[in-house]
């Protein structure tokens, strides 16, 4: 009797070994909602600052996968530093790690990603990169 009960109980406990991992690590659709309501908070704010004559620093038009998180992070700096946007729902919604999982799920593989400072532009233009940023993110995750 014993023997056909742990027989039973080995039976079961490798059919949840097997269900447990045999489900996607990730979650596309929540990563794809938080992303589509940064872009939101981005659209609205884009809007907001629409007539800013603003010259700073911008990421290039192509961001390379490896330094994902890097450019998130230069994002977010020029965001607080040239737009005071620490209470931002924009800000705040780029800074939380969902959504740094979200769109860099891999983080930065090189540890030397090209700095910004070269690349003077217009506040259009930087709110231009960030929504390419975001829908890169998204195609991803669409793909996956």
């Amino acid at each position: 009797m014993k023997l056909v009960v742990f027989c039973f109980l080995a039976a079961w406990c490798g059919s949840l070994v097997g269900a447990s991992t045999s489900r996607p690590t990730t979650r596309p659709p929540m990563f794809r909602r938080k992303l589509e309501e940064v872009l939101g908070h981005l659209h609205r704010v884009k809007e907001s600052q629409q007539h800013n004559e603003k010259t700073l620093n911008i990421p290039p038009q192509s961001f390379k996968d490896r330094c994902c998180v890097s450019t998130l992070k230069y994002f977010l700096e020029n965001l607080e530093k040239q737009f005071n946007a620490s209470q931002d729902k924009l800000y705040r919604s780029l800074k939380q790690r969902k959504t740094e999982r979200a769109l860099c799920p891999s983080g930065d593989i090189q540890a030397n990603c090209q700095t910004y400072n070269s690349h003077p532009g217009t506040v259009q233009v930087f709110f231009e990169r960030l929504q390419s940023f975001i829908e890169e993110g998204i195609t991803r995750l669409s793909m996956k």
